[in-house]
């Protein structure tokens, strides 16, 4: 049905409304799971079948995401799927994007230096003191 004529022109200002009050809901406090999962299902569905609809809104959804992602309290008790879904929507957010090559590598650059930075706030103060005396 969406590849009818004039169906997604006249889709696309409804997928960009609708992913915006799901941002507005992702965005607060607190929540129920299911409904966090509803919400980001519907996010995945617009990206994949209208993802030039939500260009305005990509870099609110990706800090959202990423924070549902990282968040332990996001949510009480937002699960595993939830998160999982969660990524599979950051992994699409690219597609938004006149050019998903470019912006594909520019999200994984971010990410490795996330995980870096995450990797050396966990290990800070657990070097041997001697051994990296010695290495400088």
């Amino acid at each position: 049905m969406i590849d009818q004529s004039g169906i997604r022109r006249e889709m696309s200002p409804l997928a960009s409304r609708s992913v915006h009050l799901v941002l507005e809901f992702l965005s607060l406090p607190s929540g129920s799971s299911a409904l966090t999962r509803v919400a980001l299902e519907l996010v995945y569905t617009v990206l994949t079948v209208l993802p030039v609809s939500i260009r305005s809104h990509s870099e609110k959804l990706e800090l959202v995401l990423c924070q549902i992602m990282a968040s332990r309290d996001h949510c009480a008790d937002i699960g595993a799927s939830s998160r999982e879904c969660a990524a599979r929507c950051l992994a699409l957010v690219p597609r938004s994007s006149p050019e998903p090559t470019e912006a594909w590598g520019h999200m994984m650059k971010k990410t490795l230096l996330t995980m870096a930075d995450a990797t050396d706030a966990v290990f800070m103060g657990l070097d041997d003191h001697v051994l990296s005396a010695r290495a400088r």
